[in-house]
């Protein structure tokens, strides 16, 4: 996209899309890293869910860093999401255009909420705000996949890893509604989840640049 109020060279002046999500996902990493640094207790992807790094009873002294880290991706998530509409809907605006900005700002605050209500605060809150971020995420990552596939030629992997996300948010969906032993040692498609979720957004955050360059 030619636009001479866009800067690969200074990152204040890239897109609001690619400031959202590299900010969301640096903050997040760091953030979390110091909540991990503080648990008393041995914490691995197999073993345990991330949001138990913000349990101030388990981590009483970093449940405060997880807690800001989940804060902040909730608002820049409803940031990333807005982003991505103004800066494609220059390009078509259509009706999927919009549902993703609906959804965007509804997985921002499941995200914001599974924060205030950590597992110590309100476990049953924290449960349907965490599931939904999930379940609004599904739906999400189809809808863009399809929406800037529509729009123009992505490189093949943004679309490949959209579809991965796709595949380990089901699986995990359905591991959260089984329950029961499964559950209990799901933790690692949480993991996986996150993990491919951010590496996707990576992806199309470079594939803009790389536009705008």
């Amino acid at each position: 996209m030619e636009n001479t109020s866009y800067s690969i060279y200074n990152p204040i002046k890239w897109p609001l899309i690619c400031i959202a999500g590299v900010l969301a996902i640096i903050q997040y990493l760091i953030f979390s890293y110091l909540a991990f640094l503080a648990f008393p207790e041995s914490f691995d992807p197999f073993n345990n869910y991330l949001s138990q790094l913000g349990n101030s009873v388990r981590n009483p002294e970093g449940a405060i860093f997880y807690f800001l880290a989940i804060i902040f991706s909730g608002i820049l998530t409803v940031f990333f999401y807005s982003g991505f509409y103004y800066y494609y809907s220059k390009k078509k605006m259509n009706r999927t255009l919009q549902v993703i900005l609906i959804l965007g700002i509804l997985n921002g605050i499941a995200i914001f909420l599974s924060g205030v209500f950590s597992e110590s605060v309100n476990n049953d809150l924290h449960y349907i705000s965490s599931f939904l971020i999930f379940v609004t995420l599904l739906p999400l990552v189809i809808l863009m996949n399809i929406y800037i596939w529509s729009v123009q030629n992505e490189p093949k992997i943004t679309i490949g890893l959209g579809l991965l996300i796709i595949i380990i948010d089901l699986i995990f969906i359905a591991i959260v509604i089984i329950g029961g032993d499964l559950f209990e040692n799901g933790a690692i498609w949480e993991w996986l989840s996150l993990g491919s979720y951010f590496i996707w957004m990576l992806s199309l955050i470079s594939n803009i640049l790389r536009e705008i360059e």
